[in-house]
């Protein structure tokens, strides 16, 4: 498996305390670390995800939308 550098992760989340945005935040770091990563090494200056969450889902949940998105993204890129 690959490494992943994040610089900075930024979280827009309408609604949620920070407590929750934090813990969100986890969620996603935990899941991107078992994350079956691209081979080949990918440089994304930026990478945005826009989601709307399912109502009712938990933090788990929304960090599963998000992780599974970035990793769309990371194996279509170039």
């Amino acid at each position: 498996m690959g490494d992943i550098k994040i610089d900075r992760l930024a979280l827009e989340v309408p609604e949620m305390s920070e407590a929750g945005a934090q813990s969100l935040a986890l969620a996603i770091a935990n899941q991107l670390g078992v994350a079956g990563l691209p081979a080949t090494p990918v440089e994304m200056p930026v990478l945005r995800v826009d989601l709307t969450a399912a109502s009712g889902g938990d933090t788990s949940q929304l960090a599963e939308q998000i992780v599974s998105e970035v990793m769309r993204q990371l194996q279509r890129s170039p």
